[in-house]
Order: structure tokens, then C-alpha cells, then sequence
């Protein structure tokens, strides 16, 4: 009896263990979709990379999360807006802006719905600039 609860709990154990490595991206989530990600300030590139997420889940914010976590590029997030990305904060002037296949997005990163192939880019910029265009 005690070595049948002791082969229980082994097992509960490693099926939480699987579970747990499932949900963040672990297990097999079916078709992936690559992504192009870049970061670009004013002084440069501060990433470039291409990501790989599952294709039900992919948008915007995970591709660029997923790219900074990978190349330790800190971020900020918060309210669903990035508003920092290496150290470089946006102002009342000059920020972020995010960019889908070269084209200014009119939504946040969270709502814009990726697929395989499609390019994500923040780029520090002029708002009156940008917004100009």
C-alpha cells in the first residue's frame, strides 16, 4: 500500500511537471508561424531576430517579448504598451511605434494578429513625424 502511494505521488508529480512545461511553450502547440522581429532606436539596431510561435497564439506582443527574452533586451509592458526597450523610454515627444510589414500599426501589440512570414518592428521616433506620413 505504501509503495503504491509513493508511485501515485511520483506520477502526479511528473504529469504537473509536464503540464506546467506544456503551457509555457514546452509541448507540441501544433503549426508555428516565424516571425521577424526588429528593435530600432535612433543609434541603431538593438534587435533583430527571428521568432517562432504557435500559430493560434501568435500576435504582436508575444513575438516581441518572446525575441527581447531570448536576446536578454529589457522592455517594458505595462497596460498593454511597450514604452522602453533597452533603456531608451519614450517621452512626451519621441517613442515607440510599432511597425507590421512596414506599416504603422493603429492598434497595440496585443491586438495585432500575426501569421507565418509577417514582420514586427519598433521603431523610437517623432510622434508628428511618424504620424505625418
Amino acid at each position: 500500500m505504501r509503495y503504491t502511494k509513493h508511485c501515485l505521488l511520483v506520477l502526479l508529480s511528473v504529469l504537473f511537471v509536464c503540464t506546467v512545461a506544456g503551457c509555457a511553450g514546452g509541448g507540441d502547440e501544433g503549426p508555428k508561424a516565424n516571425i521577424a522581429v526588429t528593435i530600432q532606436s535612433t543609434d541603431g539596431i538593438l534587435l533583430e531576430d527571428t521568432v517562432a510561435l504557435s500559430q493560434n497564439q501568435c500576435t504582436a506582443d508575444q513575438a516581441i517579448q518572446t525575441a527581447c527574452q531570448a536576446v536578454k533586451l529589457a522592455y517594458t509592458f505595462q497596460n498593454g504598451m511597450f514604452d522602453n526597450f533597452g533603456g531608451i523610454a519614450s517621452t512626451q515627444t519621441d517613442g515607440w511605434l510599432l511597425y507590421v510589414n512596414d506599416t504603422l500599426a493603429e492598434v497595440g501589440a496585443k491586438d495585432v494578429a500575426l501569421q507565418d512570414g509577417d514582420r514586427v518592428a519598433f521603431r523610437y521616433e517623432n510622434y508628428d513625424t511618424a504620424f505625418a506620413q
